[in-house]
Parts: structure tokens; C-alpha cells; sequence
């Protein structure tokens, strides 16, 4: 039994929102609205004037150099203001004689995501990647607190390891205050 799942173009930008669609002679016929968003002209332009292959490093010279790229993951660079790195894959649809990316950005940081001016409605709902980078930025504030935490900690040993010593030094019944600035007898 073979079953076709079509989507129409509103539900495939939803799910896909970064994919890119290229023709025989490598021209970008479609991408996604959220692709758009970054790269407001790329529609009808020439795949190799506004994307880099990053990862595998081969030179795209015609549509069978990149229907070779196909089951195995790709990492794109665009030539925008932001320098967006794309990681997905390529698809060939031999109905049709296009090419189909489908991928999402690679971010390092959500400081990143909100300099290029995207928002977490641009990415499709099933990708994790703006909660991943949610548990990246909770793990270095909590990093960060526990910094704070062992300084203070070892502020403390030393103020203890002074307090311990003035202690042995004291044969005269003085007495040592601690202050801000250290000892005050």
C-alpha cells in the first residue's frame, strides 16, 4: 500500500520553517518564512551566491554535485548580516527535479537567536533547539552561582585561617574584631 503525505504550504512552514528549494540550476525556487525573515531576498537567487557548504566541504558545481549530499547531514552557512549557520539535510524530489533542504539554525545562545532578530515562533514547534539553548543559559547561571559560592567560601577559610592565628598570637586577653577590611584589635 503506498501512502503520500502532502502538507499545504502553510502547514509545511510551520513544520519546516527554514527549508530551502532549489531547481535544477541551483536557483532557490521557495524557502521558509522564517528563512525569509533572515534573508528577506534569497527567493530566485542563485543557491551558491547566498549559501556556503560548511560540512562535508565539497564544491557545488551543478544539481548532481548536490543531489550527492542527499541522506547525510549538511551544514550551511548563509551570507547574511548575521552569519547564520543552518545544520539539516537535503532531499531529492525526482518528481519534480528540486532539491529540498530542511534544517534549522545553529545557535550557540539565545543572545544569538534574539540578534538575529528571530523569536521562538520562527522555529517549528517540534524543534528543541530554543529549549536546549533555555537549559544552556540555566546551566551558567547556576555555574556562575556556584563561582560566587566557592569564592565566598574560600574568602571565608581564609578569614577564619587569620582569625585562628591572631587566636594563637593572643596571650594578653586582646580582643580581635572582624571587619570588612580585616582585623581590628
Amino acid at each position: 500500500m503506498n501512502q503520500t503525505v502532502q502538507f499545504n504550504p502553510k502547514q509545511f512552514n510551520r513544520l519546516f520553517p527554514f527549508y530551502l528549494l532549489l531547481n535544477e540550476e541551483l536557483e532557490i525556487v521557495s524557502c521558509g518564512k522564517s528563512l525569509k525573515k533572515l534573508c528577506p531576498a534569497i527567493e530566485g537567487q542563485s543557491f551558491t551566491d547566498y549559501c556556503q557548504l560548511t560540512r562535508p566541504q565539497i564544491e557545488l558545481t551543478s544539481y548532481q554535485s548536490l543531489q550527492q549530499l542527499c541522506n547525510q547531514l549538511v551544514i550551511l552557512s548563509l551570507h547574511n548580516e548575521f552569519g547564520t549557520v543552518l545544520r539539516g539535510q537535503f532531499e531529492c524530489l525526482k518528481e519534480t527535479n528540486e532539491v529540498l533542504f530542511i534544517g534549522s539554525p545553529w545557535f550557540g545562545s539565545m543572545e544569538q537567536v534574539k540578534d538575529s532578530t528571530l523569536t521562538i515562533h520562527d522555529f517549528a514547534i517540534h524543534d528543541p533547539l530554543i529549549d536546549l539553548l533555555h537549559v544552556l543559559k540555566t546551566q551558567e547561571i547556576s555555574n556562575e552561582d556556584l563561582k560566587e559560592l566557592l569564592n565566598a567560601n574560600q574568602q571565608q577559610k581564609k578569614d577564619l585561617h587569620l582569625l585562628s592565628l591572631a587566636a594563637k598570637a593572643n596571650n594578653n586577653g586582646v580582643i580581635f574584631l572582624m571587619t570588612s577590611s580585616g582585623f581590628a584589635g
